[in-house]
């Protein structure tokens, strides 16, 4: 039996009971007010002792049968109304299930958005309908000051709510994200026109009103601080839809579904901000797109969310002032996190467009002081070095590029030197089976545009073995590898962690020696300003004794500026320098063998002879292969400069015209022969006489001076 029987039962059983001036009383009383607060009655229709007949009941103790009556009454004759409202919407939204998934057609949604609208409206004349005649009840309570028990307002609230949300159909939430959704997208394009934009773009430039987002500041903080900054989060008046659509937002909290709808908001947004992160951002290195996203989140999606959540009369709820704060606290991280994971993906190439990508870094950088997906990246690092850079296909020197600018952003993004660590092993195993790796990574170290000279050693402090005693000690990392603590001391600079690939500074050592020779060897005019700069920086990373041979080859160039001063102050008219050297202190220089014409070896006995006469107790062997010459063509009417090795210059002197002007035409062979040297040497040479539009080839290797067009 239920309650609503139970009265009835009750009223039927004081009918039949001894008539008396009370029981009458009670009985009409009962009668006129199962009548006059039936929800479907009309004001205008209420019996003129309504107020008169619930006093009655109220003296005679009838209060907590009122209540009941009321709350069991009411909440059935709304859901009687309301229950087949809902199933005509899930049997309409089943029908057309295809608006569930885009909001493209907007044929097939609109329908939808005004269904939704009139489902909200019509629930809520129904609950206010119940909530009036209940608050009537309850003003007749506090005026005959009775037990404040009886009041049944909030009560009623709370039972139309719980019964509203059972009996919310699944596809409920579906159609209400549909709604938020098609309004966001409303409101949020009217609300951009008062903003400065960029061309093209959705994100806002100006400053946002709540300055919520800044300096990793939550909604949440200001919420417990009381800060009255929270209070500006609103988006902009004067939309009729936003209008509308704040009614439809007060509404829901009215019939007390503000919570669930909060949810399909929030879930909402996310789909917006994973739009926005992923399609607006993406591989937009070169400017701090963070910034212009937490513009976005202050300006649009949390306005938005604080209309939804918190509709401007009901701001003193302290509940829903609670949920609104959580959940925008849910969407900052929800943005972080999708940032975060962008950036985590294209890190690889954001490394690999170094260095215009630095932007990017110190966006993730932000996001992973909120969000700690510091395994993730790492995790994405190890997978695409594996799979992209320790490749067989991949150049040695872009591998070093890609070593060097990763080595700067994690120093950024984990100053702990944990994933450095962890990321450079597998580079390091990969480049030490590359013959020619020492050599590029001399060639990086030494590039002034990458500057790695310059830096002063810096990066990952130490927690070991400090001279200090009042440094602060930091902790390993849960994920740091067995080594880390080797690889923070052995990290000193960059150059240091590129040194210490191989374990070992002498393969460095040696293949500095050799590319300091080369270029030593091809400083025509003793210029080494820059070497000498160069090895005094790298002396500041090294043992000085270690580079102590370059220092002796440094030595020998100045010596060598003087000597040939003396010369040509002996024989001014000899046209031949020299770099003399030590031979034990410089690499092994290697030297061709070839015939030179009797011009250029006059030249050069000239200047043997002059040497031994500034220096006769030193012995001198020219390795004339290892020179450059310039020399002038002059052919077809014109002149020609270039500035070629010694065997070059041997081979098109063997073109030059004879006595009566005529140029000879030889074969590869022929001048093998003359110079002494296979053909396979001769050969480049010729091809090089060709590509200058010098010679030209006649035949199957043979050759002869280019004729005038």
């Amino acid at each position: 039996m239920t309650k609503f029987q139970g009265w009835g039962a009750a009223i039927e059983a004081m009918k039949e009971s001894k008539p008396s001036s009370t029981s009458i009383s009670i009985q009409q009383a009962n009668s006129v007010f199962t009548e006059s607060m039936h929800p479907n009655r009309a004001k205008d229709e209420r019996a003129p002792n309504f107020r008169a007949t619930i006093r009655t009941l109220l003296r005679h103790k009838q209060g907590p049968w009122c209540r009941e009556w009321i709350l069991d009454t009411f909440s059935r004759d709304v859901m009687a109304v309301v229950e087949p409202l809902l199933n005509e919407l899930d049997q309409d939204y089943n029908k057309d299930k295809t608006t569930q998934d885009s909001m493209k057609d907007k044929d097939r949604s609109s329908w939808m958005i005004k269904a939704f609208e009139e489902l909200i409206q019509e629930i809520d004349v129904q609950v206010r309908s119940a909530l009036h005649m209940a608050e009537f009840f309850d003003s007749e309570v506090q005026s005959m000051q009775e037990d404040e028990s009886l009041k049944v307002s909030s009560k009623l609230v709370s039972v139309l709510s719980g019964q509203l949300v059972n009996a919310l159909p699944l596809s409920f939430s579906s159609i209400a994200f549909i709604y938020f959704r098609a309004v966001f997208s409303r409101v949020t394009a009217e609300q951009m026109q008062s903003l400065d934009t960029h061309p093209g773009s959705t994100i806002p430039r100006s400053e946002p009103k709540g300055r919520l987002l800044q300096n990793g500041r939550k909604v949440r903080d200001l919420y417990e601080s009381g800060d009255t900054e929270m209070h500006a989060i609103h988006l902009s008046d004067g939309s009729e839809d936003l209008g509308r659509f704040r009614q439809i937002c007060s509404k829901l909290q009215h019939i007390g579904i503000a919570t669930q709808m909060a949810e399909v908001a929030t879930n909402m947004v996310h789909r917006e901000i994973e739009r926005l992160v992923f399609g607006e951002f993406a591989r937009k290195w070169d400017t701090p797109a963070l910034e212009q996203g937490k513009r976005w989140m202050s300006n649009v999606a949390i306005p938005f969310l604080r209309s939804t959540v918190l509709p401007i009369e009901h701001e003193g709820d302290h509940g829903m002032r609670k949920l609104f704060c959580l959940q925008s606290s849910r969407l900052e991280y929800y943005f972080y996190k999708c940032f975060g994971e962008l950036r985590i993906q294209e890190y690889v190439d954001i490394v690999l467009d170094s260095p215009h990508s630095e932007p990017a870094v110190q966006d993730l950088h932000a996001c992973l002081g909120w969000t700690g997906q510091q395994d993730q990246l790492l995790k994405t690092i190890l997978q695409e070095t594996s799979t992209r850079i320790a490749q067989p296909g991949a150049g040695t020197q872009q591998i070093i590029d890609y070593y060097i600018y990763n080595i700067k952003y994690l120093r950024i993004l984990d100053p702990t030197g944990s994933l450095l660590d962890q990321t450079n092993r597998i580079l390091n195993r990969h480049l030490r089976s590359r013959p020619e790796t020492m050599r590029c990574i001399v060639e990086a170290i030494v590039d002034e545009s990458g500057d790695l000279l310059n830096q002063p050693p810096e990066g990952i402090p130490s927690n070991v073995d400090s001279e200090d005693d009042s440094e602060a000690w930091v902790p390993e990392p849960a994920h740091a590898g067995p080594d880390l603590s080797t690889a923070r001391r052995r990290m000193a600079d960059i150059i240091s962690v590129l040194v210490n690939i191989y374990k070992s500074n002498e393969l460095f050592i040696e293949e500095f020696q050799a590319h300091l020779s080369t270029r030593l060897l091809q400083a025509t005019d003793f210029d080494v300003d820059r070497e000498i700069q160069q090895l005094e920086l790298l002396k500041l990373r090294f043992k000085e004794n270690e580079l102590h041979h370059c220092e002796v080859m440094l030595a020998d160039i100045a010596a060598s500026k003087r000597v040939n001063g003396n010369i040509a102050e002996a024989r001014p008219a000899l046209p031949v320098q020299a770099a003399i050297v030590s031979r034990y202190y410089w690499p092994e220089i290697e030297e061709t063998r070839f015939y030179l014409p009797a011009r250029f070896q006059r030249y050069l006995d000239r200047y043997t002879a002059g040497f031994h006469d500034s220096k006769p107790a030193q012995r001198l062997t020219l390795l004339p292969s290892r020179g450059l010459v310039d020399i002038e063509l002059e052919m077809r009417g014109q002149t020609f400069e270039f500035q070629i090795s010694p065997l070059s210059a041997s081979v098109i002197s063997q073109f030059e015209s004879d006595s009566r002007g005529k140029s000879n035409s030889l074969t590869l062979s022929d001048i093998a022969t003359r110079l002494q040297v296979t053909e396979t040497v001769a050969e480049p040479e010729l091809r090089f006489w060709i590509d200058q539009d010098i010679l030209r080839e006649v035949d199957h290797h043979r050759y002869s001076l280019k004729p005038p067009n």
